[in-house]
């Protein structure tokens, strides 16, 4: 029994630490703002993008749920990064979120560095992944009801079809 409990606390506290990488607070209905240590950090071009949501969305801070922020990388040194705006705080819902669904960005680095912006859309979700080293992306924008799922490829330079 003792170490049932254990276990479960050892659990509870990563999940605690990893819902609050970001955060200087407490998660409050799944929120936690985002520290301006931890903005700073990100690469200009995404905390510009940031900064923006969060002047339209007329926030004091920002606030984000875990997920807000996706990294994926791959062997030859490529990282995408990608915004789900669906998990970012917003009293002005619209200016992010449309009848297709939320905004979403996606970034490239090569090497850590010239960040820059390669993909957006409203749509429901998408998802990341790296499989044999290739670098991929799926859309889901079936928010209305019409199904268009697509899987878009990093060929180094861009996302392609």
């Amino acid at each position: 029994m003792t170490r049932k409990i254990l276990l479960a606390t050892i659990a509870l506290v990563a999940v605690s630490i990893d819902a609050n990488a970001f955060s200087s607070v407490a998660p409050g209905g799944g929120w936690s703002n985002l520290e301006t240590r931890r903005l700073q950090q990100l690469p200009s071009v995404v905390r510009a993008e940031i900064l923006k949501a969060q002047k339209v969305c007329g926030e004091d801070s920002v606030g984000v749920r875990s997920g807000f922020i996706r990294y994926l990388k791959n062997g030859r040194g490529d990282e995408l990064i990608a915004l789900h705006f669906d998990q970012f705080r917003c009293a002005n819902r619209s200016a992010l979120c449309t009848s297709t669904g939320c905004l979403h960005k996606i970034f490239v680095a090569r090497d850590g560095v010239s960040h820059r912006e390669i993909w957006r859309h409203h749509v429901r979700e998408v998802d990341m992944s790296n499989e044999s080293g290739r670098m991929s992306v799926e859309v889901d924008c079936d928010r209305t009801g019409r199904y268009c799922a697509s899987t878009l490829r990093w060929n180094g330079r861009q996302l392609v079809h």
